[in-house]
């Protein structure tokens, strides 16, 4: 396994959402991860892949008052405060939508 730089950290995220865009889920996406041996404090999981699909973060904006309290249950979208452009985005608005069209896609053929 190797360490990543910060541009190599962009790239890698970059990585994820394309491989998510093109219509790998989760556990294609830490297996191929895993393949390349790229670093991450412990093996790549389908879970944290996902973790990073749903970040906001990646599109340059700030989330609060997602959830209610410390339980884990999530407010309503209406209620979060979201800040837009609050700095540099790593993911472009195209690539995030391609990426959580694709996923929700999966989800719902999964649930059929």
């Amino acid at each position: 396994m190797y360490e990543l730089g910060e541009q190599e950290e962009v790239e890698l995220v970059r990585q994820i959402f394309q491989m998510a865009a093109a219509g790998h889920g989760g556990k294609r996406i830490a297996g191929k991860l895993n393949r390349q041996s790229i670093i991450a404090e412990k093996r790549w999981s389908p879970s944290t892949v996902l973790s990073i699909l749903a970040n906001q973060v990646y599109i340059g904006q700030r989330v609060w008052n997602k959830k209610k309290n410390a339980d884990g249950k999530c407010n309503e979208v209406s209620e979060w405060a979201i800040a837009e452009y609050a700095h540099p985005a790593i993911v472009d608005q195209k690539l995030w939508d391609a990426a959580q069209f694709s996923l929700m896609q999966r989800k719902q053929r999964k649930t059929k």
